[in-house]
């Protein structure tokens, strides 16, 4: 998958996330802490 796609059901990211859905587009979801820790999950910006 191209596309690793990071959430949390109580952000803005839900839209996002439908829309993905809705287009069928093929995309890893992590579920993402609303911390700043973000639960050791390191993100990145290509």
């Amino acid at each position: 998958m191209a596309l690793t796609f990071y959430t949390n059901t109580q952000s803005r990211g839900v839209v996002v996330d439908w829309l993905l859905i809705e287009l069928g587009v093929a995309c890893e979801r992590i579920e993402a802490a609303s911390t700043n820790k973000m639960l050791g999950v390191e993100i990145k910006s290509d």
